[in-house]
Parts: C-alpha cells; sequence; structure tokens
C-alpha cells in the first residue's frame, strides 16, 4: 500500500489515496537525472513478448496502464504502471467507466512487446480468474557487496529515476528490504540487471512483466531455509523432468522448484482452485511447462467425480484452465503425470470397477480411457475389491504403471506399448516393503523406510536385497516414501522433513535443504494464483501479550506488539507506514489468498482503505484515547474487501491502524489479535511534521 504523491518534494498530493500494490515497494518519484558520464545502453531488445495479469486503468484523459499500483478509493483516479498501447479498452468484457471519466478493467492477461516505455500489445487481453503477476527475483548473479550505504544507494535512485527511464530501465517500486536495498522493474533483462549492478552495486531485483517465448522466466532466489520438520510423506509429491529440475508439492498447497538438483528451491504460485474435494497434483515435463489437477468432492464410493486441470508454460508464473472433454464424471480421479508436453495420463478409480487410465495425445485438450484388466489371482468385485493406478511412467515406447489393492500387500504392474491405448499385466509384487521406483523399463526398486531395500533386474521377475542408506524416522508401518527415477543414476524421494537425492542409483542418499513452512497447517479456501506460500487461519492462542514481538518507530513516536502469528514485512519504503501479515511472502493485499490479513499502521492517517458497509463497531481505548474500531466491507475496482479500521488523535496527530482481507471470515478470525495488538499501542512525542489535510471515511450503510 502507498499513497499517490505528486512533485519531488515528497508531500502527499491534494486528493492523496491509498493504493493496493501488486507487488513490493512504493510507487518512485522521477528525480534529477545523472550526468552523462554514465554508459550508453537503451533498454531492452524491441520484439521479445511479456506478460502480465493486471487490471487496466486509465484516468480520464491520461494514458492506459497496466496496473501495478492500483487504488482504492470510491472515485479512482487512474492507476500506476506501465503504458500499454495497441488496445481499445472499451472491448474488454467488464470494464467500468466511473462518474469522473476514469476508465476501468476485471484482471486480463496482457501479451506484448517491450520498447523500454511501454508494453505494445500483439494479442487480445484475454479475461482471467487469477488476481495478478508477482514481480519476480531474477536469478542473474549479484555481484559483491560494495559496502555503500542504504540510504545513498536510495538516495541515487531517486536522483537518477528519470535517467534510468530514459535508458529503458522503468523502476516501478524501491526501497530497504531486510538485506540491502530492493528495486522492482517493469522488465528485469539481463542488460538492465547488469546496468544496476554496474551502477549501484549489489542489491535485490525484481521483474513485473514476465518473458515469454525464447526467453526463459527470471525466478527468485532461495527463500530462507527452515530447519524444523514437516509434513509426513503422505501428503508429499515429487515431479522430476531432468536431472537439475525437481518440482515438489507438499500439502497441496505448497509449490517448490529447484533448477539445481535440489540444492536451492522457489516457492511458485498455485492455480485460483477451490478448496474441497481431494487433494491436488502437479507434474512437470520441464522447468517451465507443467499441468495441476484438482478433483471435486467424490459422490459416494466414487460414483462420480468432477476435475479441474490447469497448465502453466511459463514455470507456474500464470496457470489457464484447460479442458476435460472425454474425462467422464464416472469415478474418482487419482495420479496426473505428464510424460511430455502432449501425453498425460490420469487414474479412474471405484470400489466396485476396474481402474481406467484415461490419457491424452494433445496436451490435456481431450482424453479417452483405457480399463486395466485384472491380473493373475485378481478378481475385481463389486464392495471395494478393486485396484487403484499410480503415477504413469514412460520409457522410450513403453508406460508402465503400478496398481494395488488395500486389502493385501501386493503391487501389480501394468505396461503400454501403444500410447496408453490399451495396457497388458507384466509382474505381481508381493511382501516386498516401500514406495516402487521404476528406474529403467526393467530396473525396479522398492525401497523401505528402514535401510530394506529390494532390486529387480529383469522387469519383476526375480527380486534381490539391494544395497542403501536410506532411512526414515518414521516407522514400517507408516506411509512409504515416494520416489522418482530421472534415469538409471538421479532420483528423488521424500522423507519425514524433506526430499532427498541419490546420483548413484538409489544406493547413496543426501539430505537436501528444503525451504518448507515450520509447522504443519490445513489451509482453508482457495489456493490463489497469488499465493506463493499458502496464507491460512492459525489455530488460537492464549489471549495476552507479554510474549508478543514488538516493534517500534522512534521517529513517529509509537510502538507497539503484534501478534506471534503474523509477520513483520517491514515499511516497504514507506517512513510513516509499517505493515504485518499472516503470510510471511506477502508483498501486498494482492497476494494472499482468502484466509490472509494485512495489517498496517499509518502515521499520518494518510492509509485508508475506502468507504463500505459497517458490519459492527466496537468502543475501544488506545493509550488512554477513546476510539472506535470499525469492521466494514468495502467494493473496490481491486476487488471486495473486508477491513477492520480504526484512527487515534494523540494530540495534533493522526495514526490510522488497519487490518484488512479479501474474506470476511480471516478478518474476523484475527479480529481478537488485532484487538489486542490495539490494547499494547504506545505514544511518546515524536519529530516528525505532522500531515494535514486528513481524509475521513467513516463506513456508512
Amino acid at each position: 500500500m502507498t499513497k499517490v504523491r505528486s512533485g519531488s518534494s515528497g508531500v502527499p498530493a491534494a486528493a492523496a489515496v491509498i493504493a493496493i500494490l501488486l507487488a513490493l515497494g512504493s510507487v518512485g518519484v522521477l528525480l534529477m537525472a545523472r550526468g552523462a558520464n554514465r554508459v550508453s545502453y537503451v533498454g531492452p531488445v524491441i520484439g521479445d513478448r511479456y506478460t502480465v495479469v493486471t487490471s487496466l486503468m486509465a484516468a480520464k484523459g491520461g494514458r492506459l496502464n497496466a496496473c501495478y499500483a492500483m487504488p482504492l478509493p470510491a472515485i479512482p483516479i487512474g492507476c500506476e504502471g506501465v503504458e500499454v498501447t495497441n488496445v481499445d479498452v472499451q472491448a474488454i468484457p467488464g470494464v467500468i467507466t466511473y462518474k469522473n471519466g476514469t476508465v476501468g478493467t476485471p484482471a486480463v492477461m496482457l501479451v506484448g512487446t517491450w520498447d523500454g516505455r511501454a508494453l505494445h500489445l500483439t494479442e487480445q487481453p484475454r479475461q482471467t480468474t487469477l488476481n495478478g503477476t508477482q514481480p519476480q527475483l531474477i536469478v542473474q548473479p549479484p555481484p559483491p557487496s560494495t559496502g555503500k550505504p542504504v540510504g545513498q544507494v536510495l538516495d541515487e535512485l531517486r536522483r537518477d529515476s528519470e535517467d534510468l527511464r530514459k535508458r529503458g530501465i522503468v523502476m516501478l517500486s524501491w526501497g530497504q528490504a531486510k538485506d540491502g536495498v530492493e528495486v522492482t522493474l517493469a522488465v528485469a533483462d539481463p542488460k538492465s540487471v547488469q546496468y544496476l549492478y554496474d551502477t549501484y552495486g549489489r542489491m535485490r531485483i525484481l521483474g513485473w512483466l514476465q518473458p515469454i517465448g525464447s526467453q526463459s522466466l527470471p525466478s527468485p532466489t532461495p527463500t530462507m531455509v527452515e530447519k524444523t520438520p514437516i509434513f509426513t510423506p503422505a501428503v508429499a509429491q515429487l515431479s522430476a523432468p531432468s536431472a537439475e529440475v525437481v518440482w515438489s508439492l507438499f500439502a497441496g498447497y505448497d509449490l517448490l522448484r529447484s533448477t539445481d538438483g535440489g540444492n536451492m528451491w522457489v516457492r511458485r504460485p498455485l492455480p485460483p482452485v477451490a478448496g474441497g474435494g481431494g487433494i491436488p497434483e502437479m507434474s512437470f515435463v520441464s522447468a517451465q511447462e507443467g499441468w495441476w489437477a484438482k478433483a471435486g468432492v467424490p459422490e459416494t464410493q466414487c460414483n462420480g467425480q468432477g476435475v479441474q486441470i490447469w497448465h502453466t508454460t511459463n514455470g507456474a508464473a500464470t496457470w489457464s484452465q484447460v479442458g476435460t472433454k472425454g474425462l467422464g464424471y464416472e469415478y474418482c480421479k487419482q495420479g496426473l503425470s505428464f510424460v511430455d508436453a502432449t501425453h498425460g495420463f490420469l487414474a479412474a478409480w471405484d470400489p466396485n470397477h476396474s481402474p481406467t487410465i484415461y490419457r491424452t495425445i494433445d496436451g490435456g485438450g481431450t482424453w479417452s480411457g483405457a480399463t486395466l484388466p485384472d491380473p493373475p489371482g485378481f478378481v475385481t468385485q463389486a464392495g471395494g475389491v478393486s485396484l487403484r493406478a499410480g503415477l504413469v511412467k514412460s520409457f522410450g515406447g513403453t508406460l508402465l504403471v503400478v496398481a494395488s489393492w488395500g486389502g493385501q500387500r501386493a503391487d501389480y504392474v501394468f505396461r503400454s506399448n501403444d500410447e496408453g491405448a490399451s495396457w497388458g499385466y507384466v509382474a505381481t509384487i508381493t511382501n516386498r516393503p516401500g514406495g516402487l521406483a521404476f528406474v529403467t523399463a526393467s530396473r525396479w526398486l522398492k525401497i523401505g523406510n528402514n535401510s530394506s531395500a529390494f532390486e529387480t533386474t529383469d522387469a519383476g521377475k526375480t527380486w534381490h536385497s539391494f544395497a542403501t542408506d536410506y532411512s526414515d524416522a518414521v516407522t514400517a508401518s507408516s506411509e512409504a516414501s515416494v520416489f522418482v527415477f530421472v534415469d538409471e543414476l538421479v532420483g528423488y524421494g521424500t522423507f519425514h522433513g524433506g526430499v532427498r537425492r541419490s546420483v548413484d542409483g538409489g544406493s547413496h542418499w543426501i539430505t537436501l535443504k528444503t525451504p518448507w513452512p515450520s509447522a504443519p497447517a490445513t489451509p482453508s479456501g482457495t489456493a490463489g494464483g497469488g499465493r506463493a506460500s499458502g496464507s491460512r487461519l492459525a489455530s488460537p492462542l492464549p489471549p495476552q501479550t507479554v510474549s508478543w514481538p514488538t516493534y517500534a518507530s522512534t521517529v513517529f513516536g509509537y510502538s507497539l506488539k503484534y501478534s506471534p502469528r503474523w509477520f513483520d514485512l517491514g515499511s516497504f519504503g514507506l517512513d510513516s507506514e509499517h505493515y504485518f501479515s499472516n503470510n510471511k511472502d506477502a508483498g501486498a493485499p494482492i497476494t494472499m489468498g482468502p484466509d490472509g490479513v494485512f495489517v498496517g499502521i499509518s502515521a499520518d492517517c494518510f492509509y485508508m482503505v475506502g468507504p463500505g458497509t459497517l458490519i459492527s463497531r466496537a468502543n475501544i481505548v488506545v493509550d488512554k484515547i477513546p476510539a472506535v474500531r470499525y469492521v466494514f466491507k468495502s467494493t473496490t475496482v481491486g476487488g471486495t474487501l473486508f477491513a477492520a479500521e480504526v484512527t487515534v488523535e494523540p494530540g495534533s496527530y493522526c495514526y490510522r491502524i488497519s487490518m484488512i482481507g479479501y474474506g470476511q471470515s480471516a478478518v474476523e478470525a484475527n479480529l481478537a489479535d488485532f484487538d489486542l495488538m490495539l490494547q499494547t499501542v504506545g505514544f511518546s512525542p515524536r519529530s516528525a511534521p505532522a500531515a494535514s489535510p486528513r481524509p475521513t471515511h467513516p463506513p456508512t450503510n
């Protein structure tokens, strides 16, 4: 969130409003240019295509922008971002023209070329259910630190912002991060990044417009590694399209990617799939392309179950829903596996019939099913005697899949030589503990949790013991670990608390550092496209604040304690404001899911949400000052928000403290903590001047 500012003095504009950013930081103020002794350089190469999901907006008589900073007042005044050309905004479905002449659209997917100044669309904007594109941290290695103070670098960026814009380097925001200076560029192409490195030294650089086509997607730097173990392998999935690229999914909401063999991981956004039903599944064929499946709530005995399938071609930066033509409603769906960009499989089952494996040969547009035959010694019977198939593994022209029945300790392997049009029985595996992994078409491993393993090199005809150092903390009766082999040597496996890797065919395993959450949790609501790490409601804490962490602003004369369920997000470069959230990766409310909240304090009262419909009010006391805490609903061009807000005026100063979220239940679930935080607020004399005039917006019924 930030104020809309004008001029170079930093004084708020007369019609000051609050904005929700689609990413970290505030909109920069354009100041004087740097001298002519800089290296000559003009921005990105014309012709490369970029994409972004956001809203379009133009104030009356102003330019049309792809909104990076989106305003929230009742009467919008436009937005900050990058200029967009070659589009008829009035032809976009859902476009709104406000009384003051401002034009705005819902979220749309934009594709076009970037010339260092504007995004020139090459395709008609497409409607989408995604919230918005999050800026991505680039992978270009930063230089060693120059030792420049952060304040000096920020001053240089302010001074040079217009000069950088002329060079085609458009800064959307800049400010102080926990580890130094952070800059968000409209386009973080390699030359622009290198120029900033050469000119200003080490910094964190993000790019908003995402490259497509021949360019690779910028990726975030690894998140901090946390050592606390997390979920059991029962909710873990792995997809390894190559020795270097591996994707992991834990608990159905935490999607991570590594492009260096699991040494460093980054969280990736999820599709906006509604909650309920089965645990989501993913399958990737590269670092960029993959699919996501989410089955709905099944009917009794799995007589029927719908399913959504989503597709990404840019490393999960954005997702699009694909058709499910041919995927009948019959049966439950589980076991998504794509073997290349066009061929994919999805298993289906119920307790009364033989399992079906659906296949697609056009990337998920259409599907057809093939039934697995009963293996020798097994007869499918109504009432629960039926097999359930797993993931399909491809070895050239040979496909393998394993199916099992919970009523006996046996796995049955099936083979297809016609791309999944039909399947035949291959082998039965009995009394072999552990998860089955296909290493090659003929070499398979069964690896247990207690260093026991068995191997076949003749496609299941004979088995022998296999020496391995793999072990897990869980007991032999617990869920088996999951193993995925890329080739004859490189494989990955889940264990109780993370991921392991083998580079010698499964004999030896090393534990990889993984940035998992520090404790398991069950998320509620949707897994939105902006949710990088799964915002979720926390379990209740005792109603006390003694052990709560403290934040204090000596410049603006206040201190407070905030809930240990929240994270301190910093000021995003705005000294008079400070933010907290129950999502530690939140850069703004737009990056949260429906169970996330974003808490902010403004020391000059220019931070506000906008008028809305009153839900409740309460008389409270903040540092001995009587005040009113409102809870209300606000409908904005950025979406429907719910907020709790209080304004306090000690002396001649004004402080506004707000908590907002996309779900009323999220705000109400955190309201007790918000009220407890208000009880801890303390004011003291401050040196910063008071802002005037102060806008007000009492909620209306």
